[in-house]
């Protein structure tokens, strides 16, 4: 009996925790996104407002319009999505789709250098960290975070002993052609070794 009830409790648990965290933390993630979208789009009206920069200007057009488009459609963004966009552009590329985007950004690009293009580029930078956090941390990759922090472990490990094992062997070969050389000449060389 006492099996039973632990059973139904671990199992209405891992219920309400499905529950929680593929609806209810989706829906608090899109809003969060939605928020940040919205803020950042606030700052580049005001930008504006101030007078730094045109309202019919292109560039503030093409990103204000990836802005309401990021936050009309959040709800399509996922890991999922972002992988098989990414595949599809990758294995089926489209010319159509790349200068689309590329038009998009045009204005951005051609606005000359100054406090405007340099406003709008960090505004643009930070709506597309907003884009990579929303879409790169999920809660299906929960169980995957301990296994990648892991590997970045690893990988850090391995590179910082392949530097050391590669300014260890630099140093020997300095020692020994210090050496060769103090052999070549006569006299009292021991003074003469440096190490570098």
């Amino acid at each position: 009996m006492e099996q039973l009830a632990a059973l139904l409790l671990t199992t209405a648990g891992a219920c309400l925790f499905a529950i929680l965290t593929l609806f209810l933390w989706r829906e608090y993630r899109i809003e969060r996104f939605r928020q940040r979208i919205f803020q950042i789009r606030d700052e580049l009206f005001d930008f504006a407002a101030e007078g730094n920069l045109s309202f019919d200007n292109p560039a503030y057009g093409a990103l204000r319009a990836s802005m309401n488009s990021m936050i009309r459609f959040a709800h399509r963004m996922s890991l999922s999505y972002a992988v098989g966009i990414t595949a599809a552009r990758h294995f089926c590329p489209s010319p159509g789709l790349d200068r689309f985007t590329r038009e998009r950004l045009r204005p951005l690009m051609e606005l000359p250098e100054g406090p405007a293009r340099e406003k709008l580029v960090t505004l643009h930078a930070r709506v597309l960290i907003e884009v990579f956090k929303f879409v790169s941390f999920s809660p299906l990759l929960l169980p995957v975070l301990p296994f990648a922090l892991l590997a970045f472990i690893a990988g850090t490990a391995s590179s910082l002993y392949r530097r050391l094992t590669k300014e260890r062997d630099e140093i020997a070969v300095t020692i020994e052609l210090q050496a060769l050389e103090c052999d070549q000449e006569p006299g009292d060389s021991f003074g003469r070794l440096q190490v570098v």
